[in-house]
């Protein structure tokens, strides 16, 4: 049975306070303010280095009066001034040479922020205190998040150099750990020539403790995703929730998979290191299944988002057609360096097409078009029909409504008559008529029009209160059998 405590009781142990409890919103929140206070599950107790006891008794509900502290305080006060001294030579130690420094000795020293390996496996965790001022810096890095279960941040490989640069010129006390810093060293000379654009084989990426690889199973054509780390895995294939299919997925990619998997780096700031083998395969060995494996001059395709995006080979830039550059958002794509990509409005699509399929075919151009695309060129055709439809009305002064009912051609004017016929043959409208031109009487025959049909059999009207009564003036006084 768990002992019951009206005032917090403060023990000593191996250098660490221990603080019992019984639970309090105020203790807790107090408690957990501290930086180096954590919560031993085992023993169910709070520890904290007996450095901070001054830090402690300056909590409310750990002052003398409220808590029993049970230990000679005096003697605790000499044994944490000892402590803080080896602190301190610690960390000056460790500030000569801050690039190697055993575990051990970065763990007495309390630095700030060190980088150690991960214990998953090879990659670099980032290990700051709990309320560390640099917490925000540190998440604003590029492809850097927090695991739990490491209880670190995940570094990119190749932004560590950076971050150390600034951290020095920011006299903030650092460390690399010895085992890091030796696997580092093996791999310079592969992680410079990746970071440099060359392309290495996997054995050599993995060296270079450089996450995640891209890799090609030759032997049964698909791609591969390795070295990747769960959360990296969540935000690179967003479209699976299960995380074992997550993780089936990524070691059997194949080419569309592949597509939106790099697409979803790019969105979230992860560089992937692409392989020689996966490298050849990409961009060498091409089919006609996707994107990626198109040996093409032009591609029109379809990213996650629903984009249009064309993609031309820079070198045919010069000669592409204006009305592909008027309007046109051009930008070098992320992937595919030797192309520059073109987005494009769905509203221009159609046109777009067919200047650019004519412009392929009269030059005997490589033209690469994704099964997407071609069912949103159907929707752009259907598009182009209703904007059509939607210019001739807006240019039309009048026109006979086709109906046994005379009143509708006698009593409506000529723009009413013009608002009913396009009401009826378009499915989603919005009629904006200036005040006082009718509109509601529009709405109304157009109503009576398809209730003459038995295409429909009630109209929902949803206005302000206040124009109720106008809208049963009107259906009295124009139409007998409409009840509002």
């Amino acid at each position: 049975m768990s002992k019951s405590y009206s005032k917090a009781k403060i023990t000593v142990e191996n250098d660490s306070l221990i603080i019992r409890f019984n639970f309090s919103k105020s203790k807790f929140d107090e408690i957990k303010s501290l930086r180096h206070a954590n919560y031993d599950k085992t023993s169910k107790c709070w520890k904290l280095p007996i450095e901070f006891l001054n830090k402690l008794e300056k909590l409310k509900s750990f002052r003398s009066e409220n808590a029993t502290y049970e230990f000679d305080r005096e003697l605790i006060i000499r044994r944490a001034n000892q402590l803080n001294e080896e602190k301190d030579r610690n960390r000056n130690s460790i500030t000569q040479n801050p690039y190697s420094v055993p575990i051990s000795l970065i763990l007495k020293a309390d630095l700030p922020i060190y980088f150690c390996l991960l214990k998953s496996q090879p990659g670099i965790a980032l290990r700051i205190p709990r309320f560390s001022k640099l917490k925000s810096k540190i998440q604003e890095i590029p492809g850097v998040y927090y695991i739990k279960t490491e209880n670190a941040y995940y570094l990119p490989t190749h932004y560590l150099n950076i971050l150390l640069k600034k951290l020095k010129a920011s006299k903030v006390a650092f460390a690399v750990e010895e085992e890091l810093a030796n696997l580092l060293k093996e791999g310079t000379t592969f992680r410079n020539k990746a970071l440099s654009g060359c392309f290495l084989y996997y054995e050599q990426l993995q060296k270079s403790l450089l996450m995640p690889i891209l890799a090609y199973d030759s032997k049964n054509n698909f791609f591969m995703l390795l070295n990747w780390h769960t959360e990296q895995l969540r935000c690179l294939i967003p479209w699976i929730d299960n995380f074992k299919d997550r993780k089936n997925l990524s070691l059997h990619l194949n080419t569309n998979d592949l597509f939106k998997l790099l697409e979803q780096a790019e969105l979230n700031n992860i560089t992937i290191w692409i392989d020689q083998i996966a490298y050849k395969n990409l961009f060498e060995n091409f089919n006609n299944k996707t994107l990626f494996f198109s040996n093409f001059d032009l591609c029109f395709y379809t990213t996650i988002k629903k984009k249009i995006i064309l993609l031309v080979k820079n070198s045919l830039i010069n000669q592409i057609p204006d009305i592909v550059l008027k309007d046109a958002i051009i930008e070098e794509y992320p992937i595919l360096s030797h192309y520059s990509a073109f987005l494009i409005n769905f509203n221009k699509l159609r046109q777009i097409y067919e200047v650019v399929l004519k412009w392929a075919s009269e030059n005997q151009f490589r033209l690469f078009i994704t099964q997407e695309l071609y069912s949103l060129l159907e929707l752009a055709e259907q598009n182009q029909q209703r904007l059509e439809r939607q210019e001739y009305f807006k240019n039309l002064k009048d026109i006979k409504l086709e109906s046994e009912n005379e009143f509708y051609n006698s009593k409506l004017f000529p723009h009413q008559r013009v608002a009913v016929s396009w009401l009826l043959e378009t499915p989603r409208a919005l009629l904006g008529d200036d005040m006082g031109l009718g509109k509601t009487l529009s709405v109304l025959a157009t109503y009576n029009i398809l209730k003459e049909k038995g295409e429909i059999d009630f109209i929902c009207i949803v206005c302000p209160f206040s124009l109720v009564k106008n809208w049963q003036n009107e259906a009295s006084n124009w139409f007998s059998n409409i009840f509002i």
